[in-house]
């Protein structure tokens, strides 16, 4: 059985500040962030809004 660490990288911010769009545009950096990462490993980000109590959560692509 394999290690969840060797399958797949998971990426989470969390922040008490802002709005959803706030949410939105962070997740949009963590997923950059986290595509130029040195693991060719499929990726998630997150960021859990504890202000608004939201998380979301991105698929991201392999680096080319």
């Amino acid at each position: 059985m394999n290690d969840l660490e060797d399958c797949i990288r998971l990426e989470v911010s969390g922040t008490s500040r802002g709005t959803i769009a706030y949410l939105r545009q962070t997740l949009v950096k963590k997923s950059n962030q986290t595509r130029k990462g040195a693991s060719n490993l499929p990726a998630l980000a997150a960021i859990v809004g504890f202000l608004n109590q939201k998380i979301l959560v991105k698929s991201v692509d392999r680096p080319i």
